[in-house]
C-alpha cells in the first residue's frame, strides 16, 4: 500500500485568519516530508459535505479517501451541534500527499468545521472563504437534506451541484417533492438511488426494444414488485418504487389513479391510468436476508396489447444481489431467458461517479415531477 504523508491541526473557537495560517504551515510540512511531491495542491473541485454528527463526519472522511485518486478536492465537512449552550466553531484541518515516482505527487486537503450552539446555523460563513475559486462546487448531503432550513439554503446557494441519496430519505414523498422544486434552480441534482436503479431501467427497456415488442409496453395491465423486508428499510422501498414508476409513467404517459402518499410499512396496492385503462400495481415484501432489506428483488409485468397474445415479463434478483434472472414469456409459447450481472457499488464508488456528472439531468428532473404526483404531492408554483 502506498504510504500517505499527512499533517493535521485542530483548534477550538477558531477564525478564518487562524485557519489560513495553519493550513499554509501544514502544506509546507507535508510536502517537505513527501518524496517527489511538489508544493502544489491537486484539486479539481470543491466538495462540501454536511454531516449529521461528528461520528458521521469521521465515517465520511474515511469514505472520501477512497475517491481521491480520481477526484482530489478541497473537501469541507460541516457538523452542526445546536444542543450546547456555548457558541463556537471548532476546526480540524488535514493535508495529505501521496508520493509518486512518475509525477509530482497527489496532494489534497480536508477541512472539518463543527459549529456549536448558535454558530451551527451559520456554518456557511466558514465555507465561502475556503472554496477554491474557478472550480466546481459540489454539495453532498447524506441522509435527507434539511429542506426549508436556513443552513441548507445557504449551502445550496453556494453550490453548483447537489448530491443526495433519496434511499436515505425519512419522508420519501416530501423528499421527492422537494427535489422536484429544487430541480428548477440553476444547480443540478445527482442522486445515488437513481444511479442504483439504472440496471433495472436498462433491463425493463430491453423488454420492449424493437418493433415486435414495443406494443407490449403500451399494453401493460399490471405490475408486481417485491422488496427485501427490513424494519428500517421500507422508506428505501418507497423511494425506489416512486422513481421506477415515475420513469415508466413518464415514458408511457401514465397518470396517478391512486397514490403512495404515506411511508410503506406493509404490502401495498396502488394504480395508474393509461387513458381510461387502469393498471394495477402491487408492492410486496419478503425476507431475502439482511443485505437485501429495502432492495428491489423482483419485478413482474403482465401485458395484453390489442391484437397480440398476452405476455409476462419478469426480473428476479438473486439473494446475493449480484445477478438478475430475466424472462419474457409469450402466451403462445415463446420463452426468452437470460442472466444479467448486477454490479454492487459502495457509497464511495457511487460518489466517485456522481462527481463526474455536472449540470441538469433533464430526464431525472421530469421523473421527479411525475414521482411527486404518484406520491400525492402536487407541485404548486405561484405565478
Amino acid at each position: 500500500m502506498t504510504d500517505v504523508a499527512s499533517a493535521s491541526w485542530s483548534g477550538t473557537d477558531v477564525d478564518v485568519g487562524t485557519l489560513e495560517r495553519h493550513l499554509a504551515d501544514l502544506w509546507r510540512r507535508v510536502t517537505s516530508e513527501t518524496e517527489g511531491a511538489a508544493g502544489v495542491r491537486t484539486s479539481i473541485l470543491n466538495l462540501i459535505v454536511y454531516a449529521g454528527s461528528e461520528e458521521d463526519a469521521q465515517r465520511i472522511s474515511d469514505e472520501l479517501r477512497q475517491c481521491t485518486d480520481r477526484h482530489p478536492s478541497r473537501t469541507i465537512i460541516l457538523v452542526g451541534d445546536r444542543h450546547v449552550a456555548q457558541t463556537s466553531v471548532d476546526a480540524r484541518v488535514t493535508t495529505y500527499c501521496v508520493p509518486s515516482k512518475t509525477h509530482s505527487g497527489l496532494c489534497y486537503e480536508e477541512l472539518t468545521f463543527i459549529g456549536r450552539g448558535r454558530a451551527a446555523d451559520h456554518l456557511s460563513s466558514m465555507v465561502i472563504p475556503f472554496v477554491i475559486p474557478g472550480l466546481p462546487r459540489y454539495l453532498w448531503w447524506p441522509g435527507q437534506p434539511a429542506f426549508g432550513h436556513r443552513i441548507f439554503h445557504q449551502l445550496f446557494s453556494v453550490a453548483d451541484q447537489l448530491i443526495v441519496d433519496s434511499a436515505q430519505f425519512n419522508t420519501p414523498a416530501d423528499g421527492i417533492a422537494n427535489l422536484a422544486l429544487l430541480s428548477r434552480a440553476r444547480q443540478g441534482i445527482n442522486d445515488f438511488n437513481w444511479a442504483r436503479l439504472r440496471p433495472w431501467r436498462e433491463i425493463i427497456a430491453q423488454f420492449f426494444d424493437g418493433p415486435h415488442w414495443a406494443p407490449y409496453a403500451h399494453g401493460i395491465r399490471s405490475i408486481r414488485t417485491e422488496y427485501g423486508s427490513g424494519a428500517s428499510d421500507y422508506r428505501r422501498a418507497a423511494v425506489g418504487t416512486l422513481l421506477t414508476l415515475g420513469w415508466l409513467a413518464e415514458e408511457l404517459g401514465w397518470e396517478p389513479e391512486s397514490t403512495l402518499d404515506t411511508p410503506l410499512a406493509r404490502d401495498f396496492s396502488m394504480s395508474v391510468l393509461q387513458g381510461e385503462r387502469v393498471i394495477d400495481i402491487d408492492l410486496h415484501f419478503a425476507d431475502h436476508g439482511s443485505d437485501a432489506a429495502g432492495h428491489l428483488m423482483a419485478l413482474e409485468m403482465v401485458a395484453d396489447p390489442k391484437g397480440l397474445p398476452p405476455a409476462r415479463f419478469k426480473v428476479v434478483r438473486s439473494d446475493d444481489l449480484r445477478r438478475a434472472d430475466v424472462s419474457a414469456t409469450i402466451h403462445e409459447g415463446t420463452d426468452i431467458r437470460r442472466a444479467v450481472p448486477l454490479e454492487l457499488e459502495t457509497d464511495a464508488e457511487l460518489l466517485t461517479h456522481e462527481l463526474e456528472m455536472a449540470g441538469h439531468d433533464h430526464l431525472y428532473e421530469r421523473i421527479l415531477d411525475t414521482a411527486s404526483r404518484l406520491a400525492g404531492r402536487e407541485l404548486f408554483i405561484p405565478a
